[in-house]
């Protein structure tokens, strides 16, 4: 398979994932701009962590113009051995960012089941891209967000969901079945 072309990890149920790049050198200095001209309300939440123990966490906090650059330093951090916070972004279409709610939206949209999510994207500290997860690889918020980072729908290789091992949004959330 051709490395210049970014993944689609598909399945047959459950959200799908597409590689994106929201906080690459390129990108970060309008990421918060792009995520909040996107038409979704967006939240996040963090974890820093040093020779596996944790060092930082943000709760779920509300993406504004007021708290980008919170946004932007918690996607730069990095520690000791250069890997940067396990960051989540969690999407909707409701006015306002979910944050009260996020746990058992997060478990219902991994399911594949009606959540008032619409997207999820992580950085996991030592990947070379973010992953954004949505339920509907045709979905016009997500179609918009590949393009407004640089990567068109048609410039994904599809690739089976199980690929992404350790990186799946159920490892990554603590929501695997055991």
């Amino acid at each position: 398979m051709n490395r210049d072309r970014l993944r689609s990890f598909v399945r047959e149920s459950g959200p799908v994932a597409f590689e994106i790049d929201v906080f690459d050198e390129g990108h970060l200095p309008k990421a918060a701009d792009i995520l909040l001209g996107s038409g979704l309300s967006w939240t996040w939440e963090s974890t820093a962590t040093e020779r596996d123990s944790v060092v930082g966490r943000r709760v779920p906090t509300g993406l504004t113009p007021a708290s980008a650059r919170d946004l932007a330093a918690d996607a730069r951090w990095r520690n000791g051995d250069g890997y940067g916070m396990f960051l989540a972004l969690y999407a909707t279409e409701q006015r306002a960012p979910l944050v009260e709610d996020l746990p058992s939206a997060t478990r219902l949209f991994v399911a594949g089941e009606p959540t008032p999510l619409s997207a999820v994207v992580i950085q996991v500290g030592d990947a070379e891209h973010e992953l954004a997860f949505v339920p509907d690889p045709r979905d016009v918020h997500l179609v918009a967000l590949l393009e407004a980072f640089g990567r068109p729908l048609d410039a994904y290789a599809m690739v089976p969901y199980r690929q992404l091992g350790t990186a799946s949004l159920e490892v990554q959330l603590g929501l695997a079945k055991r």
